[in-house]
């Protein structure tokens, strides 16, 4: 099950159901519409749904989607963007792939991406500007691509599974973040985990530094709309928010 919430109430304003775990979701511009991408299950195969909003964002139904995306042949969907006008939407797979999917038809449309990432993409977000998207994966890598051609920009290599990945809107700077396996945690030390959020320039593509604090493998970071922070959730149940001070942004931007 999917859920909408009021932010300045914090109360629930509408659902959808679905038949396996829920591993995405994303608001379409104008908030009109919304995705949600259906994890595999005995009884149903990866699918992305495409639902219809009212005016105060509630689902007009709860049960019928207005598209459904199946993807039969990539592996669950972990991660979706809505493309240019709403018409297409991104989504990156277990297979390493990154397909794209006409809205209004339903259909695939093409491999976008592939070969690049040899193991899952684990998320996938847009910069500011829309003009691009950071793709991170399991392989260990983060790769920036154009947001209309696909055309692969900027690599950035970790020494852990990364789990996602996001662009400054401010700076020329990257974050990642991962870490080992769940599964391995608690038999190993948060230093041999990589629990940090590590950050890299955006051009140069080298690692200029990282911030400790969790003990488990992060698996969500962003920074907010006006670059002066992010945030960073944890398998350890944390969301942590960081704010920077004003020596970081008196520093060079390369």
């Amino acid at each position: 099950m999917a859920k909408v919430w009021d932010v300045q109430t914090g109360k629930e304003i509408g659902s959808m159901m679905h038949k396996a775990v829920v591993r995405t979701v994303a608001f379409s511009t104008g908030d009109e519409m919304c995705l949600t991408a259906q994890d595999t299950s005995f009884s149903s195969i990866p699918t992305i749904f495409v639902w219809k909003l009212d005016k105060d964002g509630k689902p007009v139904s709860s049960t019928d989607p207005i598209t459904s995306l199946v993807s039969a042949d990539t592996g669950k969907i972990n991660s979706a963007l809505w493309g240019h006008m709403n018409h297409t939407i991104i989504a990156g797979a277990d297979d390493g792939s990154i397909t794209i999917w006409d809205v209004e038809t339903g259909k695939e449309l093409d491999v976008i991406v592939e070969g690049d990432h040899p193991k899952a993409i684990r998320s996938l977000q847009y910069s500011k500007d829309r003009t691009m998207f950071i793709a991170a994966s399991s392989d260990r890598h983060a790769r920036i691509y154009d947001a209309r051609s696909f055309e692969l920009i900027k690599e950035f290599a970790s020494n852990r599974p990364l789990n996602s990945a996001a662009i400054s809107p401010v700076m020329n700077h990257v974050i990642v973040g991962g870490g080992q396996d769940a599964m391995d945690v608690t038999t190993t030390s948060t230093k041999v985990g990589h629990f940090e959020v590590d950050f890299h320039h955006l051009v140069y593509e080298h690692r200029m530094g990282s911030v400790k604090g969790h003990f488990g493998p992060v698996h969500s970071v962003a920074f907010s709309p006006d670059g002066k922070s992010f945030a960073s959730g944890s398998e350890d149940g944390y969301i942590r928010l960081h704010h920077f001070d004003k020596s970081y942004f008196n520093t060079k931007n390369f």
